[in-house]
């Protein structure tokens, strides 16, 4: 008797164990939440470097440090630091620019960490792909990838406005057609 209850137990907890795995929910979790160790990365990238198929390293660290301070500092910088000091801030903005380049050292620093520990290709998505998983990694590369777009398009907003400046300091007469666009159906 003993021994029919514990070989049922065992077999109910076989059932139970498998109807738990084989749950689409708890499937699509499982594959929403797979991290990629160091050591598998690692092994992609040495293979990679025996394929030649990887990423030539032919960028010095002035190459990178340049860029990063580019995408850092970007064309925002000349767009609205006139307009928040004159309208908002006077002279404390100088303060809010040491507090902005506090907390993008912090974000370098992460990021040197990050790239130290997984020399990988592929920056913020291959850091939270291999730390939190594949769904989450998705989501910042997406994130990344719609933050260009946007800061792109408000920076060419900011220049439109410095073009049009210019050409009418040279003495060209700019079709107010050219000159504004309207944002959210107001002038």
């Amino acid at each position: 008797m003993v021994r029919s209850r514990s070989a049922s137990s065992l077999e109910a907890a076989s059932r139970r164990r498998t109807i738990f795995e084989s749950n689409p929910i708890t499937e699509i979790w499982r594959r929403m939440t797979r991290c990629k160790t160091e050591a598998i990365l690692r092994e992609e990238q040495k293979e990679e470097q025996k394929d030649g198929s990887g990423l030539k390293k032919v960028l010095s660290f002035w190459h990178v440090f340049l860029f990063g301070i580019a995408n850092t500092v970007g064309s925002g910088i000349f767009v609205t630091p006139g307009t928040a000091a004159k309208d908002y801030a006077g002279p404390a903005l100088f303060i809010s620019f040491l507090i902005a380049g506090l907390a993008c050292g912090l974000s370098g620093i992460c990021y040197a960490d990050f790239s130290s520990r997984l020399p990988a290709s592929g920056g913020a998505y291959s850091y939270v792909y291999s730390s939190l998983g594949e769904y989450l990694g998705f989501l910042s590369g997406l994130c990344l990838t719609l933050e260009y777009g946007v800061s792109s398009a408000a920076i060419a907003r900011g220049f439109a406005g410095y073009l049009r400046e210019l050409i009418e300091a040279c003495g060209v007469v700019v079709p107010t057609v050219l000159q504004e666009y309207p944002v959210n159906g107001s002038n």
